[in-house]
């Protein structure tokens, strides 16, 4: 088995499950596995250029503003070579029975980290619910709840770039994952992501970015690369 499968593709994208056989080496992530989404015509930074990520990451205004954290000329761009070079399995997306348990199996006592790249709100809800089933915890974020009509998966914290954004999804019950320069000045639901503070907290053993869970509401400082590139936005209509 290689060390990333394929569970979802259409005519537009490809979502990819990678730490199949080493686990991730992100620091700030721990040991969970990694589901991107990645255009299938063309690689990453060219996807970028030419404005074809809409399909796999929407109106995310990190993508309209080059302020993505993501370097799309390493890790990803690796992912699409693979992904075209044949190395991923894929699942058995004809026989539906099937492909449901092989999900099952793959998600079954793993952790998930939901939209390493891309995201995972373009892959249809059931396929996450069986990924999930069994699993032992997930962190996952959508940038989709302000932008569009969609039926985000509740296991989704709603990524919010201003405080308004914020507000706006509290009021639907929706947890949030808000980027700031000023992890100073929070709401009274708001508390800074704890790896911030402690690295040995990691994702994989903090697991409070799971959308479904009760309990705050977590900042996170601006961080990437293109950091510098971040402004935080008004808030959308729903």
């Amino acid at each position: 088995m290689s060390n990333g499968i394929v569970i979802f593709e259409d005519d537009e994208k490809v979502a990819i499950l990678t730490g199949i056989k080493r686990p991730s080496s992100n620091p700030k992530t721990g040991a969970m596995l990694q589901l991107s989404t990645i255009v299938k015509a063309v690689d990453p930074v060219t996807a970028h250029k030419t404005n074809q990520d809409k399909l796999i990451c929407g109106e995310c205004i990190h993508r309209k503003n080059s302020s993505c954290y993501v370097n799309l000329g390493q890790s990803v761009l690796q992912m699409y070579r693979a992904y075209k070079n044949g190395s991923y399995t894929k699942l058995d997306f004809n026989n539906r029975a099937v492909y449901i348990q092989q999900l099952n199996e793959l998600g079954k006592l793993a952790l998930i980290r939901l939209g390493a790249y891309g995201d995972c709100s373009f892959i249809p809800n059931f396929i996450l619910t069986e990924l999930m089933r069994y699993s032992t915890g997930v962190t996952g974020y959508t940038h989709q709840f302000f932008t569009s009509e969609k039926d985000t998966h509740r296991a989704f914290m709603i990524s919010a770039e201003s405080k308004n954004e914020a507000l706006q999804a509290h009021k639907l019950n929706r947890r949030t994952f808000r980027v700031t320069h000023d992890i100073d000045d929070l709401l009274d639901n708001e508390i800074v992501c704890p790896n911030m503070n402690n690295t040995k907290i990691t994702c994989s053993n903090c697991l409070l970015c799971d959308g479904r869970k009760l309990g705050k509401n977590i900042v996170v400082q601006v961080h990437g690369v293109n950091k510098n590139k971040f402004k935080e936005i008004p808030i959308y209509k729903h």
